[in-house]
């Protein structure tokens, strides 16, 4: 009788199954961290959009610190006293690190509002809970909702009027708006 004789396979190389679960993992974790930094890029966004506007009603209260007319307050009358960053200025407009424009407009009874437009929910959620509370009141235009009103002794962001505010509008780039009195 004849002797069988085994011999031994080496490997060589990865299977397609090895090859296709490799990257299958290298898959998920790239969409894992790209979620990840796309709600970090957000946060970054809407906290320098933040620090923008409290900067810009700063300087407008200084600019008109000795009137209560604001009257003559608009867009054009603060790029022109270079209030905002250079590369927040596009040609007559303001814009925000969203992409969207910054309107500025004042009223004869001591009042101003900042207006940011073509916001995201996240953008909306983010800003309105930084900056609503350095204001005298947030408004979002679009809904119809202030969910900061001092003049009602509240001094704190209505939460759960900020996210019905943002929600009503979702996807169709809302708008914030920040009331303030010129005298600090």
């Amino acid at each position: 009788m004849g002797t069988k004789q085994i011999t031994k396979r080496t490997k060589n190389g990865f299977t397609l199954v090895e090859i296709l679960l490799v990257v299958g993992f290298i898959a998920l974790a790239s969409i894992g961290i790209y979620a990840v930094f796309n709600k970090v890029e957000t946060n970054r966004k809407a906290l320098e959009t933040s620090r923008q506007v409290q900067l810009l009603a700063a300087g407008i209260k200084n600019l008109y610190a000795d009137t209560n007319d604001l009257s003559t307050l608009t867009t054009q009358v603060v790029i022109d006293a270079r209030i905002p960053q250079d590369t927040m200025i596009e040609g007559n407009t303001i814009k925000h690190v969203f992409g969207g424009t910054i309107n500025i407009f004042g009223t004869n009874s001591g009042t101003f509002t900042i207006q940011l437009l073509n916001l995201d929910n996240e953008a909306c959620y983010r800003i309105g809970t930084i900056v609503g509370p350095t204001s005298t009141r947030a408004f979002n235009g679009a809904a119809g909702m202030w969910f900061v009103n001092r003049a009602s002794g509240s001094d704190s962001v209505d939460i759960n009027r900020l996210i019905a505010s943002c929600n009503l509008n979702a996807g169709v780039g809302m708008g914030l708006n920040f009331l303030y009195q010129s005298k600090y």
